[in-house]
């Protein structure tokens, strides 16, 4: 029967039903037999999806939804079967539809948790499905699958620490089978944890052993041209760019001090990895550690850095220092890379006023003067012009 012969009959039968029912006005009596329509096609959708008929699924499940689309227990089919067919949006509005009205349901937070970490989840998506799969975990108890999604998206995220405690929590409840031993010796390789990565592999048997020798033989090899300094061209392994890419999202969210062990792993990996001695600069910056800010400044500026805001980083860091006169030097250095930056000039400006060089701090202002845009306000270089020519003979 289709949808609309359905709500015909429910329509036509609803005044035959007043009799058999009580506490209510006929109004409550459709709502209820709706409601039955509803379930039945929520019943015939799942049971096309068993039989792997998804479009009849899909049908079944859309018809439910246009009858009662306040049943949480439909709504989360729909999201499911959406994304089984690829339709990511579409799965997450349903997913985020059935929390809203129940949230409560863990399965709904363990199925948003996979969806958002697919494989082409963005950080915040990831760390959104980690949300999840706490939630899930509150509600569905310390279950194994849900406590092995979280080592995965830990890893993704780079926690490493976390990761590894779920990883052990997983492994206390379920023996590692040979599928997870290969997993676990990629997890540590991805961290340069290579001896635990060795290990993992080394009990690998089955029929992924010859993956795991693999594996084995190329570790050995990078050892060794490490150990002697065999590297191709500077050119960063891409288990330091991963690290890397890692760290400048968890220094992104915030959480400093992981965004520099990892900076840190990266650097072992490739020590002349330029944009993790920034990294580890502006992270040293941040918590005050002056010393260690000021070398990996300088490494990463020795490495050949081209990025102008690491030169304006640190010369905002030497002005801070009460180093006017370094911070002048890293400022000309930034302005060869971006002689159209007016603001750059400007600031070099004051920094040779700090110094005491007012002559040239005039030539510079006036150059910004005249190098700035026409709608662009001006109102703080004149000002600094006037104090340089009163205080200039």
């Amino acid at each position: 029967m289709g949808l609309a012969a359905l709500l015909t009959w429910v329509i036509l039968a609803a005044p035959s039903l007043d009799a058999g029912l009580s506490g209510g006005g006929g109004e409550d009596r459709l709502d209820e037999a709706l409601f039955e329509v509803a379930r039945a096609k929520n019943r015939e959708g799942i049971e096309a999806f068993r039989r792997d008929d998804l479009p009849v699924a899909l049908a079944a499940f859309r018809q439910a939804y246009d009858i009662t689309p306040r049943d949480s227990e439909i709504t989360n089919n729909l999201a499911y079967l959406h994304q089984r067919l690829g339709n990511r949006e579409e799965a997450e509005r349903f997913y985020r539809e059935t929390l809203i009205l129940s949230p409560r349901r863990g399965i709904a937070h363990l199925n948003l948790a996979d969806l958002l970490s697919g494989p082409s989840a963005s950080f915040s998506d990831l760390t959104e499905a980690a949300a999840a799969l706490v939630r899930a975990r509150e509600l569905k108890g310390n279950q194994p699958k849900i406590i092995l999604r979280q080592a995965r998206v830990a890893a993704r995220r780079g926690r490493f620490k976390r990761a590894e405690a779920f990883y052990h929590a997983y492994l206390d409840q379920r023996p590692a089978k040979d599928h997870l031993r290969l997993e676990l010796g990629d997890f540590y390789r991805g961290f340069d944890e290579l001896d635990q990565a060795l290990i993992w592999y080394g009990r690998v048997g089955g029929e992924v052993k010859a993956e795991a020798a693999a594996r084995i033989k190329a570790l050995e090899v990078a050892r060794e041209a490490r150990r002697y300094g065999w590297t191709r061209g500077g050119v960063a392994p891409k288990a330091a760019q991963e690290l890397l890419t890692k760290a400048l999202a968890l220094r992104q969210a915030g959480a400093r001090a992981e965004a520099r062990d990892l900076a840190l792993r990266a650097l072992r990996l490739a020590p002349q990895l330029t944009d993790a001695h920034a990294l580890l600069a502006r992270l040293y910056a941040a918590e005050g550690d002056a010393a260690a800010a000021e070398l990996s400044y300088l490494r990463a500026i020795v490495l050949g850095s081209a990025d102008v805001a690491l030169f304006s980083d640190f010369a905002t860091w030497l002005d801070e220092a009460q180093r006017p006169a370094e911070a002048a030097f890293f400022l000309k250095r930034a302005l060869q890379l971006a002689p159209d930056r007016v603001d750059l000039r400007a600031r070099l400006a004051r920094a040779w006023q700090r110094v005491g060089d007012l002559p040239r701090a005039l030539e510079h202002v006036n150059r910004a003067l005249a190098e700035l845009p026409e709608d662009a306000p001006s109102d703080e270089l004149l000002a600094l012009q006037h104090t340089l020519e009163a205080a200039l003979p």
